[in-house]
Order: C-alpha cells, then sequence, then structure tokens
C-alpha cells in the first residue's frame, strides 16, 4: 500500500514539473513589443489614436491584420513569435475623411527575447484612388503604374491597377505625378494629396478617335483624289503634263537608287545579324536553358545584354525596350535571384552586367 502511494506521488510530480516546462515554453516561444509610435517630422508622440496594424511573417508568409488603440502614452503593445517581420501601421483620425499616418518597418525578433521597446516612426499621408481606362474608356486591367511624388516616402506603391483598372494607395502630402502603361499607350496626371483626405482621378492612355472620323477620312480623300484627276485631265496642258512625267521620272529613279540603297545596306546587316546568331548560339546549356524559362521582359533584358558586351544601365534597358521603370525594377529582382545579372548601383545610375555563372565562366 505505502508502495503504492509513494508511486502516486512520483507520477504527481513528474505531471507538475511538466507543466511547469511548457509554460515557461510558452513564455519563451513569442516576445511582446512595445510601439513607441512617433511623427517623424517633429518628433512628437502620437496617443489615443485607432490604428490598423498589419503584420507579416517574411519567413513563414503568415499575415494577419488587426484594429488596435495607441495608448495615451503613444504604445502601442502586440506579440510576435521569432522571425522576420513586416509591420505597416494605418492610423486614422476620426476627425478626417481617411487615414492620415501611414509607416512600415522590418522587425527581427530572437528567440528569448521576452520584451523588446523600438521607436515607430510615421509620417501623414492621404488616399488616392483612380482608374486607367483606354482609348475607349474601357477599364485597363494590369496596366503598369508609375509614381512620382515631390516627397521621398517608404510607401509601397502599387506597380500595377488591379483586374477592374483600379487601383488605390496613401501618398505623402504635396504633388505626386502618377503615370500609367498600358498595351504600348501611355499616360498621366497630377494629383495633390493632402492629409486625412481622399483624392480620386482617372488616367487616360491612348487617344481616342471616333468611328465616324474613321469612316469619313478615307471618303474625303478618295472624293478630293478623284476631283483631281478630273481637274488635271481636262485643263492641265500638254506641256505641264511633260513636267509631271519628268518628275514622276525623276521620283521613280529616286525610288529605283534608293531601293538599290537598301538593298546594300540589307546585305551589310546579314553579316551583322548572322554575328549576333552565332553569338547567341555560342551561349552554354546552362544559359539557353534559363533562357527558356525567362518570360517576355526578362528575355528583352537579356538579350539587349548579350548584344552590347553582357553590360549596360537601367537608362540604357529602359530606352530600348520601352520596359516602364518598375517593371524594369521587378524584373531586375527576378533576373539577380536567377543569378542571370547583377545590378551595382553607382551615384544614381544603376549598372547592370550578366553573370559569369550564366555565361558559363565559372
Amino acid at each position: 500500500m505505502a508502495y503504492r502511494s509513494w508511486s502516486f506521488m512520483v507520477v504527481l510530480l513528474c505531471l507538475i514539473l511538466a507543466q511547469t516546462s511548457m509554460a515557461q515554453d510558452a513564455v519563451a516561444s513569442f516576445t511582446i513589443v512595445s510601439f513607441k509610435v512617433r511623427d517623424i517630422k517633429t518628433n512628437e508622440p502620437l496617443a489615443a489614436f485607432p490604428v490598423t496594424l498589419h503584420i507579416k511573417n517574411l519567413n513563414t508568409g503568415y499575415e494577419e491584420q488587426n484594429a488596435d488603440y495607441i495608448d495615451p502614452d503613444g504604445l502601442l503593445i502586440h506579440k510576435f513569435t521569432p522571425g522576420n517581420w513586416k509591420v505597416q501601421l494605418r492610423i486614422d483620425d476620426a476627425l478626417t475623411e481617411q487615414v492620415d499616418y501611414f509607416a512600415e518597418q522590418i522587425i527581427n525578433i530572437q528567440p528569448n527575447e521576452p520584451l523588446l521597446n523600438k521607436s515607430f516612426y510615421v509620417r501623414s499621408v492621404g488616399v488616392v484612388t483612380g482608374n486607367v481606362v483606354d482609348a475607349q474608356g474601357k477599364p485597363a486591367a494590369s496596366a503598369d503604374l508609375d509614381f512620382n511624388c515631390k516627397t521621398e516616402s517608404n510607401i509601397g506603391y502599387p506597380s500595377e491597377t488591379d483586374k477592374f483598372g483600379a487601383f488605390r494607395t496613401e501618398l505623402p502630402p504635396g504633388k505626386c505625378k502618377i503615370s500609367a502603361a498600358y498595351r504600348g499607350d501611355v499616360g498621366s496626371v497630377t494629383v495633390d494629396a493632402r492629409q486625412g483626405a481622399l483624392s480620386t482621378t482617372t488616367i487616360k492612355v491612348g487617344r481616342r478617335i471616333s468611328t465616324w472620323l474613321l469612316i469619313l477620312i478615307p471618303l474625303l480623300i478618295g472624293v478630293l483624289g478623284y476631283i483631281l484627276y478630273r481637274f488635271i485631265k481636262r485643263h492641265v496642258t500638254r506641256e505641264v503634263a511633260k513636267e509631271i512625267k519628268k518628275e514622276i521620272n525623276k521620283e521613280a529613279k529616286e525610288k529605283k537608287a534608293e531601293e538599290k540603297e537598301e538593298e546594300a545596306a540589307k546585305g551589310r546587316e546579314e553579316p551583322k545579324k548572322e554575328a549576333e546568331k552565332e553569338g547567341k548560339e555560342g551561349l552554354n546549356p546552362r544559359a539557353r536553358d534559363i533562357m527558356k524559362t525567362l518570360n517576355e521582359r526578362e528575355l528583352q533584358i537579356v538579350q539587349y545584354l548579350l548584344a552590347n558586351n553582357h553590360v549596360g544601365t537601367q537608362a540604357n534597358l529602359r530606352n530600348h525596350t520601352g520596359i516602364p521603370k518598375t517593371s524594369l525594377v521587378r524584373s531586375f529582382q527576378s533576373l539577380e535571384d536567377k543569378k542571370v545579372l547583377s545590378v551595382e548601383k553607382i551615384g544614381k545610375m544603376k549598372k547592370v552586367k550578366l553573370t559569369d555563372w550564366f555565361l558559363g565562366k565559372e
């Protein structure tokens, strides 16, 4: 009987120790972060404001969005697990119609770090919503967007419109030029963002030509041509006709000379094209296999570099390919991830070159 009592006590003690260990592990598995929220211009704390907190774990992809509140001391407290987190704050004053402050910050949470104090600097913003439409007034889905604002900010602007041709973003107060590109056509508008206010805009790309005008122009040309023909046939003298014939013959000779020159130029271009073809066919198997996986814009970039001694600049590539700046930067990042090229920033210039690994030199 005493043996059973002793065994029971041992089991009970083990359970108590196990629960204590689990509790300690649970405490150590997350970190309580106390953010001191401050205005980046004044360095003053922002207190007693509602806030939308959007967080994303950059390691796992987990993300969540919560409505929270900055306490009277300017503190915002949230619990994080270990890892790298992207934290976005949107602060909305109830007296204004839209978001008043915005900020984004990357924080690193280490294991066994129960408490962390950090300052979170936010900047004043307004909100702009817009639509991009084509020449016929139809929504331009997935149109490329580019934002050029007078005030520098770390706001992540949208790179393209949604499937309805719409976009929405925070903007720093002041003038901001928004450009759009869609199927070879471009357009832009300038908006004046105000803190806590909503601005709406529409960007039209291309020019709209009336259907009636498209029909009328060829018809008018045909009528005028017929009238001119009848006038010349009826009233022009033989001598004038001879002069016209001479001019026609002269133009024919000039055209023939131009055709010969074009043929000669074409003959000079053939060796160049042949050399470019040989250079492409001389790529190593790895490069040829990688190029099969690239999208159209990435392939344009690589082909340009192959034809220009494997090096170029962002400005050269943009002028040569016509790819918008935002899309070009995304393509650079994708090609860097694939080890196809490297980007080196020299002052305000970005130098781009193909890697030795892609060219089969290592």
